[in-house]
């Protein structure tokens, strides 16, 4: 008998665990990918990664790091940088055993894409009012995105990155599971 109740809880166990519910809305779509690198004076570096439809870089305020931020998502939404900031939105969105197996499966895939941004990305450098240097490099992008809310647990923060909560103009960010490189930015 007992050994019935064990295989039970297991089986009910490993049922559940491949089972998990997405748990948020997903979009597919084509963007520019946009990533921008901020070298302020003295301090050590941020890289911020955006999603955008219509990304005008005339429209940036380069006064310093803070309205820089501010004006560039006014026109893009965040996205974790790709491939290592989007674990914990697979974890999040997908279930924790789910999230990670999902990723180590696809991290080759990922690891490939990366060479594609790089190859492929518009590099433009520009100078903020502070003496801050400003890279960026944006190129065209097919994926699949969870949508989620800048305040949720799947948006994780790193120290090379400013923290998505103090960023007014972010409301929703995009998490890929699925990313494709088809290009340049026109």
């Amino acid at each position: 008998m007992k050994k019935i109740i064990v295989y039970l809880f297991l089986l009910f166990a490993f049922t559940k665990a491949h089972s998990q519910d997405i748990k948020c809305p997903i979009v597919q779509d084509t963007f520019c990918l946009v990533r921008i690198s901020i070298w302020p004076k003295g301090a050590y570096p941020i890289f911020m990664d955006g999603l955008s439809k219509g990304f005008d870089c005339q429209k940036l305020d380069l006064t310093n790091t803070d309205s820089l931020l501010n004006s560039f998502y006014r026109q893009a939404m965040f996205t974790p940088q790709f491939p290592n900031g989007i674990t914990t939105g697979l974890s999040e969105c997908m279930g924790d055993s789910a999230g990670r197996k999902y990723y180590n499966d696809h991290y080759m895939r990922f690891t490939e894409q990366i060479g594609r941004i790089k190859k492929y990305s518009v590099e433009k450098k520009l100078k903020l009012s502070d003496g801050s240097s400003l890279n960026l490099n944006s190129v065209s992008v097919f994926g699949d995105f969870y949508i989620v809310d800048k305040n949720s647990k799947a948006i994780s923060s790193n120290s090379n990155q400013a923290d998505v909560k103090d960023i007014y103009t972010i409301e929703r960010c995009y998490v890929p599971f699925s990313l494709t490189v088809i290009g340049r930015k026109n």
